[in-house]
């Protein structure tokens, strides 16, 4: 029993050990709220019968979620809206039923120059980011923390006259239901 919690705590201290770098800042959206519904791709949760069997089954290490597989990408899912000011805003809303948390696993992140990603759970008082262009080449992001409760939403903003391409590319979602919850 101890030498699991000690796997578990370590695994956890060396995942935050090395964190993500963001540069602070709050998203375009929470000074200039969005009148719009924004698009929602909702995730079937892993089933119970799977949830059991990490939770059971396994003496050496201890389970704290899974991953669901998936094909979301900014050109084809989300909500784009153009702003007052000639700058673009792009949101994509992932929720999985009872989640604790949800983190997301990157095909492909690219941000252009003057551009800006956050991501927040629904009652935004857990945002991580800004994440800018200066992390598309430099220790490239692959996959962001985990965000508190059953929904995150993907926020990016691109200011007016940006000329690079936006792209996101989520290959998978890692789902938590347990583990987590003094951490968040």
């Amino acid at each position: 029993m101890t030498k699991k919690y000690f796997l578990f705590y370590f695994v956890i201290i060396s995942l935050f050990s090395f964190g993500q770098i963001s540069e602070g800042g709050t998203p375009f959206s929470f000074k200039n709220p969005v009148p719009i519904k924004i698009n929602e791709s909702v995730l079937a949760p892993p089933n119970e019968r799977i949830i059991s069997e990490l939770s059971t089954d396994s003496e050496s290490i201890y389970y704290v979620g899974a991953k669901l597989q998936v094909s979301l990408n900014s050109f084809e899912n989300g909500t784009w809206i153009s702003n007052a000011d000639g700058s673009r805003s792009w949101f994509l809303k992932i929720t999985s039923q009872d989640a604790i948390g949800l983190s997301l696993n990157y095909k492909n992140l690219i941000i252009p120059d003057r551009a800006e990603l956050f991501l927040y759970n629904e009652s935004k008082n857990h945002v991580i980011g800004k994440f800018t262009s200066k992390r598309n080449f430099q220790n490239p992001i692959t996959h962001t923390q985990i965000i508190e409760g059953n929904t995150t939403i993907i926020e990016y903003y691109e200011p007016a006259g940006c000329e690079s391409i936006f792209n996101l590319e989520i290959e998978s979602i890692a789902y938590y239901f347990r583990g987590f919850e003094d951490y968040l």
